[in-house]
């Protein structure tokens, strides 16, 4: 398969690699889309603490299930589907991950920094961090379920109520994020002429693909730890 892989320090080169196999546990993920995201900037240029080369980054994205590692549950998941995924691999074992405080894991893996990401046709993730993705949403704006998660975990864990009033400080597109998910998670609805900075379609997409629906459906939300520390 084609992947781009980033050899050294800001240089990235688009070669021919073997198509990684879905080990236990795990889902082998046909990419449609990636985005690029500022940590990818990082790692291209070497200051990402975790990176190592060579790596195929990429940890922002949408693809369907190609094929099935051993110990997956078919009632979970099914070859075909459309999914995304939560970038961070825990332990489980840890005395971070013993205390719920997951993204600080003393073994953290990240998808696309330290283990190979989605900058190439397919790429292997453990099941645990795979979730399904509305039919409501299309392909490019899945593609960005993760930051958008991100955005929406800091509206719930900063313990918001409706009669809040918010300033929101950042001219990148998380930062839109975080004015439709405070929108839509606090006060139950999303009115994207209220904001003063207009956030994109994909804020209006996310409310109507996300609102209403149960369980690991919930992909902008579904997609971040619960044990994250900060807002």
């Amino acid at each position: 398969m084609k992947a781009a892989v980033l050899t050294d320090w800001k240089h990235i080169e688009v070669k021919e690699v073997d198509i990684p196999v879905a080990g236990p546990g795990e889902v082998l993920i046909e990419v449609i889309y990636a985005g690029i995201c500022g940590s990818d900037v990082h790692i291209f240029h070497g200051t990402n603490p975790i990176a190592k080369t060579p790596l195929i980054p990429g940890h922002e994205f949408v693809g369907t299930v190609a094929s099935l590692g051993l110990d997956v549950d078919v009632d979970e998941i099914s070859i075909g589907q459309r999914v995304a995924v939560q970038p961070l691999v825990f332990c489980g074992t840890c005395a971070p991950c013993r205390r719920g405080i997951l993204h600080v894991c003393a073994n953290l893996v990240v998808i696309g920094a330290n283990r190979n990401g989605a900058f190439s046709r397919y790429v292997s993730v453990p099941i645990d961090g795979v979730f399904p993705i509305s039919d409501a949403l299309s392909d490019e704006t899945a593609a960005l379920a993760e930051p958008f998660s991100i955005a929406m975990h800091s509206s719930r864990r900063g313990g918001l109520t409706p009669d809040d009033r918010v300033l929101i400080i950042g001219g990148v597109p998380s930062d839109s994020f975080r004015h439709c998910s405070f929108e839509s998670w606090v006060r139950g609805r999303f009115e994207p002429d209220r904001a003063i900075c207009r956030p994109t379609q994909l804020c209006a997409q996310f409310w109507s693909g996300c609102h209403g629906s149960d369980g690991r459906q919930r992909a902008g939300i579904g997609t971040q730890p619960d044990g994250g520390g900060g807002v």
